[in-house]
């Protein structure tokens, strides 16, 4: 009977182990990411890990991975590996992986901002960063760009000179743009130390070989960390079926799906940080902090551990905790503002300017908020008013993307460099661009540096300044002409 118990008790560890390892291999998200976590804890690791989406949570569920693999502080000098995927050579990490350690027991490859598996759907937003970079007197980050765009695709920079419009098309997912002349150029002044490595065609397809054909040793790990990650391709299948791939991706936007999504990810970390200082929250005091932190992850995190210290001896943090240690993060209350001023909505322009004075942020800082959005609703002007394409204030955002936006994209490259390179977000700054004629947007700009001048020069109050610019600005006029999308 002692046998035929402890021959039972085999069988339930085993079998308990294997339904972990195979938990461990499918596609999880931020609220299933302890599972596989768990069968790593229990000795059931993945050969491969992907994780993308949000950069913070990516980077804080890798930590926690790397603390379950190589726990050993010591160890883990000479049993880690970390790859910047920026200037990573693909085939030169393929081949460290293939290679047997001189250190003993388990090693494990952490490639950041992987390349191989990156999504082409981003490839022309890409391309307009790059541009945008070079003309900004950026080269080496304009290059980080093109390699970043061009790896997905088996190419390098140095390779676009010479593609086709065909070709083009069919590797990078978007139409040759008119003005690639100053490629040329980047090609000649970057092809040298700080040139990043070619990438050699199909070299997705080659890690996924040497994984099916068994030739990484047995105690070597990858873990790949990017930002997005394309689904139709062979490796992303393998890992998702045969390894561990989770999706941190977080929905943007501000619709109510959106913020229901962001709000999620956000108590999440907020119960993981104080379960890990013995801490709870009241509820009013939890939505407090996430209205006055917003969507950033990072912040959220360490807002909720100064609160924990704060409270160091009671349970619960309260609402007062809150309103004593947190103030409304600048960087989202500036976007308010400007949202708010682009939108010709003066009351809240002038509410959010007079929380920002009281949290002391000088006026000097909502100056430069509003003269880069007043810039981007020029240019957003200026492409409007293009005979070819047509702007066509009504069209859905689905007609944009597919059919303004790529001719636009063509004939106007340099000009669309100077907006959001995201099409939602480029929608969006023309369709705010609508409020304003040219000639307002002109004498805004007047209007403000003669504020600054005053701010700067005079004994004058900032706010006092400011508040009068709002007032004179803002507001829309009484009398506006008829506009068409060829109107100024």
């Amino acid at each position: 009977q002692l046998l035929i118990n402890s021959s039972k008790c085999s069988i339930a560890s085993g079998q308990e182990k294997e339904d972990v390892h195979h938990a461990a291999m499918a596609l999880h998200h931020a609220d299933t990411i302890d599972i596989p976590l768990r069968a790593a804890q229990k000795g059931a690791p993945s050969r491969v890990y992907l994780l993308w989406g949000e950069r913070y949570l990516c980077q804080r569920a890798a930590e926690r991975l790397l603390d379950i693999l190589l726990p050993d502080k010591q160890r883990r000098a000479t049993n880690l590996a970390t790859i910047d995927g920026e200037r990573e050579d693909p085939a030169a990490t393929l081949a460290a992986l293939r290679s047997f350690s001189l250190f003993p027991g388990r090693k494990v490859f952490l490639v950041r901002d992987a390349k191989i598996l990156q999504a082409r759907t981003a490839a022309a937003d890409v391309w307009q960063q790059a541009v945008a970079s070079w003309d900004t007197g950026e080269p080496e980050r304009a290059w980080r760009m093109l390699t970043q765009m061009t790896a997905p695709a088996g190419l390098a920079p140095g390779d676009l000179p010479a593609l086709t419009p065909s070709a083009w098309k069919k590797a990078l997912g978007f139409e040759k743009p008119a003005d690639t002349a100053w490629l040329e150029k980047a090609c000649r002044q970057m092809r040298g130390p700080a040139a990043t490595p070619a990438r050699p065609a199909g070299i997705a397809d080659q890690y996924l070989a040497a994984f099916e054909e068994g030739a990484i040793p047995a105690d070597h790990i990858l873990v790949l960390l990017c930002d997005s990650v394309d689904k139709r391709r062979k490796l992303y299948k393998y890992i998702e079926k045969r390894g561990t791939a989770i999706d941190l991706s977080v929905a943007g936007g501000s619709n109510k799906a959106a913020r229901g999504a962001q709000e999620k990810v956000l108590r999440g970390l907020m119960r993981q940080t104080l379960r890990e200082f013995g801490k709870t929250m009241e509820p009013r005091a939890a939505a407090m902090l996430l209205e006055r932190v917003g969507f950033h992850p990072v912040a959220v995190v360490r807002e909720t551990e100064k609160l924990a210290l704060f409270a160091d001896g009671r349970d619960s943090i309260t609402a007062a905790d809150v309103e004593t240690l947190i103030g409304r993060t600048r960087e989202d209350a500036l976007f308010e503002f400007t949202e708010a001023v682009a939108d010709r909505r003066l009351e809240d322009s002038l509410v959010i300017a007079a929380r920002l004075h009281a949290a002391g942020v000088h006026p000097l800082a909502l100056v430069a908020g509003i003269r880069n959005i007043l810039r981007r609703l020029l240019a957003a002007r200026a492409v409007i008013a293009a005979a070819e394409p047509a702007f066509v204030p009504e069209m859905t955002f689905a007609a944009f993307q597919k059919g303004y936006l790529p001719e636009a994209r063509e004939r106007m490259p340099r000009l669309l460099s100077l907006l959001p390179p995201h099409p939602f977000a480029l929608y969006m700054t023309l369709a705010k661009a609508r409020n304003f004629t040219t000639d307002e947007l002109s004498s805004a700009m007047g209007a403000l540096l003669r504020a600054e001048l005053a701010m700067k020069s005079t004994g004058l109050s900032g706010r006092v300044l400011l508040e009068n610019f709002l007032l004179a600005t803002v507001p829309r006029q009484k009398k506006r002409p008829r506009r068409t999308h060829l109107s100024k």
